[in-house]
This record gives C-alpha cells, structure tokens and sequence, in this order.
C-alpha cells in the first residue's frame, strides 16, 4: 500500500515510498504538491475522485473509498482503489489533515472487465437461443441462488433476470405443487450425486397460464463446498399439447378398435384378445380356464 497525508490548508501532501513506486516514479522525489497525485488522474476519472473527496469532508462522512485510474511515469494507465479519512479537524470541524493509502488492482480490474466482456458476449448469444442460459449455486449449508440467468427469462418464466438473481424463490413459487415437490427432490440428489439433473416441469404463469417446461443442467462441486450447476430451460409447451393429441387419437382409435360404439361394451375383437390372453396364462400355470357365455335374445334388433 501506498501512504498519502494531504494537508488541505497548508496545500501540501506527503507520498510515501510505496507510492512512488506505484506512480513508477522515482524514490528521490521529493514533492509534497498535491498535484503530483491529481495531474495523474485520469481526466475521465477526475471529478468524481473530487466529489468523494469532498464527501470525505463531510463529518457525517469522514471516510472516503474509490477505485479510478493514474497515469504511471511510462504512460500507462493503471487502475489504484484509494481509501482515506479525515484524522484531524479544527474547532470549526474543517478537515486539516487527510490520511489514506492507494492499492495497485489493475490486474483485478482487468480480469473483471474480461469476464463483464465474455458475461456480455453471453448474454448476447442467449438472445438468439430459444431457451434460457443459467447458474444456479446452492451453498454448503443447502441455501439455493441464481447467480445469473440469461434474458430470456423475461419470456420463459415472466420474470426479469434481475427478480430471479435477487431472489430465486419467485421463480420456484411458480413450478406447480406436485412439480415442485419432485423438482427440490431431484436437485438435492444431483447435489449429492454430482449427475446431471434434468426434468420436466409445469410453471403456472401469470399471462400465460400454464406451460412446460424442460430443465437440463451439470453440477460442479466447489472448493468451499458449494454446488454449481450451469444448464439451459426451454418452453416445450407445444411439444407436450402435440404428445397429448397424439396420445388422445391413439386412445380414441383403440377405444373404436375394441368397444362398440352404440352400447359402449367390450367387442368380439377385445372379447378374443382377453380370451387368448386368459388361455396363455392358465397354460403356463398349468391350470384351467372357465368361460361364461350368456345369449341375449333378440339383441341384434337393438344393436
């Protein structure tokens, strides 16, 4: 850390060695200039590094935090988080001493502008993917998040990314009951078993009702115990309305196939499939087989 003790009144500040070093200047330097500090600020940067100052005065503040960037003496420009407190005032309450440190985080700050770079290259893809990007992270004392979730949230569960992240309860309160319960079930397990989780859940929406959806996600367990799982959820509303026609033709066919249509009782044809079934049976059983026949008098009239 580097020490810097400004002055205001006097209009003079002290640098210490580990400052220097930071700025890339030289030990021998013996400025006590506050705008050897403020002339590297960059000019992007320079108000707001002001107005905390200034905040700093405040009384009811007296404490300062903020990251910005410096020129170093090559001419780069690197980024120093700078914290600083007033430790001495006089009896009207102005500031007369100022104390603080800088810490070089250009490197910290590098590497987050790199992953808000790939989070926002992300996001922009899952724009054009008909499903949802997400984490979820369950902590080593079972609290479940959504670290993120992708925008297409908006659409699919009628919540924005940013509800869900906050808290993740909201989009769980509208997986319907018996969903839920199966749904909490098997995410347990996959923290256990670290497999992968993947089901198919009904969300009771407020606009549009009742949908589908298919949830499929990996688990990764981390260092601190915790358990992340990176998956994709896509509406498959329209798939399972299609299964369901399917499965109500088929059903409607093979009642026509087996039941007479004016009476509603069993055919010949399923008369002859119980039969041959019920002889199967009897012969691996080695055992018999009775068969009850009854004759309704002149009920062809009828059907």
């Amino acid at each position: 850390e580097g020490v810097w003790d400004w002055r205001p009144a006097a209009g003079k500040m002290f640098y210490s060695r580990q400052w220097k070093h930071i700025a890339g200047l030289n030990d021998e330097i013996d400025s006590r200039d506050p705008q050897l500090w403020l002339r590297r600020i960059h000019p992007d940067d320079i108000q707001e590094v002001l107005r905390r100052v200034a905040m700093c005065m405040d009384p009811a503040r007296n404490v300062c935090i903020h990251e910005y960037r410096m020129q170093h003496a090559s001419g780069d420009w690197i980024w120093v988080r700078m914290s600083g407190s007033v430790v001495e005032r006089n009896e009207d309450g102005v500031p007369e001493r100022i104390v603080g440190t800088i810490i070089d985080i250009t490197e910290p700050v590098r590497l987050r502008q790199k992953l808000e770079a790939s989070h926002e290259l992300l996001a922009q893809l899952a724009q054009h993917v008909p499903g949802a990007f997400f984490e979820l992270a369950m902590s080593a004392d079972g609290k479940a998040s959504c670290p993120f979730v992708s925008a297409v949230a908006i659409e699919l569960f009628e919540l924005s990314p940013a509800a869900i992240e906050e808290d993740v309860e909201r989009l769980v309160e509208r997986i319907q009951p018996l969903d839920r319960a199966r749904a909490r079930r098997a995410f347990l397990k996959s923290a256990v078993t670290l497999k992968p989780w993947h089901m198919e859940l009904r969300l009771g929406l407020p606009g549009k009702g009742l949908r589908w959806v298919e949830v499929s996600a990996t688990p990764t367990r981390r260092p601190d115990k915790s358990t992340v799982w990176h998956g994709f959820a896509q509406d498959i509303t329209l798939r399972k309305n299609a299964e369901l026609t399917i499965r109500q033709f088929n059903e409607t066919l093979e009642r026509r196939a087996h039941y007479d249509a004016l009476t509603g009782l069993p055919n010949r044809a399923l008369f002859r499939d119980r039969l041959e079934h019920g002889m199967r049976q009897a012969e691996a059983a080695k055992g018999a087989l009775a068969l009850l026949f009854i004759d309704l008098d002149r009920f062809k009239e009828v059907n």
